[in-house]
This record gives C-alpha cells, structure tokens and sequence, in this order.
C-alpha cells in the first residue's frame, strides 16, 4: 500500500468507503481532497499514487479555502515544464488543461488588447 512517502489510488478510495460507512465524514473529506489535490491538482506522472506530503495542508479543514491553490498550482505547472524540456523527458506533470485554460486565457486578453489599440 504504501510506496515511500506515497500511497495508491485504491488504497486511497478504500479508506474514503471505509470512513463514509463509519460516518467519520472529516476524515472521508480529507481522504477526498487528498485524491483531488494529489492526483488532479498537483498530478505526478504515475498516475497511480498520491504524495501524501500534501496530507499536512488538509489537517486543519477549515483553512483549507484560505491557501491560494490556484497560485500554488500555476506555479507547480511553471516548474514542471522546466522538467519537461529537458532533452530525453517525455512527459509532464501536472493538470494540463488548467495550463491550457491559462495560456488560451493569455492570448485572448493580449488579443483584445492588441485589437482594442488598433
């Protein structure tokens, strides 16, 4: 189950059954947005593990709409591509279609802007 500081995707979804059939819905929560922040938001390439370092930021599930995920993910995006540029690498982690959002989103304010001047 366990694979250094990462645990699978199944094990994962078993302890968020688990919880939900307890009635333990803080801990059913944290299970859930540990596979949302994990796997969609800061993806790694395996597709199969969540890093469980991000279990430190979901303890405390109140200050969880306080932390700039949006930023946090741009940014974990901005350092995977200097990953991903390197000679030999054939992927990329991360959610690629926030980046894809974010460039498409770039353009079409440059574009206005652009068209507004002339």
């Amino acid at each position: 189950m366990l694979a250094c500081n990462r645990v699978t995707l199944s094990w994962l979804e078993g302890m968020y059954h688990t919880y939900v059939a307890s009635k333990s819905y803080v801990w059913a929560a944290r299970a859930y947005l540990l596979h949302l922040v994990g796997n969609t938001i800061l993806a790694n390439k395996s597709l199969t593990h969540v890093h469980i370092c991000y279990l430190h930021y979901l303890s405390d599930l109140d200050c969880c709409n306080e932390y700039t995920w949006g930023a946090t993910t741009l940014a974990f995006l901005y350092d995977q591509q200097s990953y991903a540029s390197k000679y030999g690498n054939q992927q990329m982690r991360g959610y690629m279609t926030l980046l894809i959002v974010r460039i498409v989103f770039f353009f079409c304010i440059h574009n206005s802007l652009f068209l507004n001047i002339i």
